[in-house]
């Protein structure tokens, strides 16, 4: 009778353990992350263009400062953060490697001034939806699919693509 009620003991310790780690597993699924992006949009370019920019305000909720580090997509073939400064009548475009976003803030990403470049870029026509993943150092990864609209802002500068080191 006792390796029975060992049996019974160790099936009852092990699926208590696996409803556990499920009901654990979902609690982090559900939980929401203090990171929110809002009016995420990719600049629709030319047709033989491969390169364009994604503008997004990134709202930190949470009490503790973040910082966008990364960014992917897997139809663009290189994908960097970037920053725009103005040098005389040029407007000077160069990689960062993080974008800061406030506790209790937000960070705009828009046209001038920070922005994520999507490099070597498929189906960048308006109407097209780009998948994008931004990686932040607390929060995590973000998923999201970014819709392709023609420009909300006309570009006034001519625009220099130079690399910091």
């Amino acid at each position: 009778m006792q390796p029975v009620r060992n049996g019974f003991f160790w099936i009852t310790v092990m699926g208590f353990a696996f409803l556990m780690i499920g009901y654990t597993g979902s609690m982090w699924a559900a939980m929401p992350s203090d990171i929110q992006v809002q009016g995420a949009w990719v600049r629709a370019m030319p047709p033989n263009a491969t390169t364009s920019a994604a503008y997004m305000v990134i709202e930190n909720k949470g009490t503790q400062d973040d910082r966008l580090i990364a960014a992917r997509s897997p139809i663009a073939g290189k994908v960097e953060l970037h920053n725009v400064q103005k040098e005389g009548d040029l407007m000077k475009m160069f990689p960062v490697e993080h974008i800061d976003v406030p506790a209790s803030g937000s960070t705009v990403l828009q046209p001038g001034g920070f922005h994520i470049m999507l490099i070597d870029l498929k189906n960048s026509k308006v109407g097209d939806q780009v998948p994008l993943v931004l990686t932040f150092q607390q929060a995590g990864d973000i998923e999201l699919l970014v819709p392709v609209k023609e420009s909300q802002m006309g570009q006034k500068l001519p625009m220099q693509h130079h690399h910091r080191q």
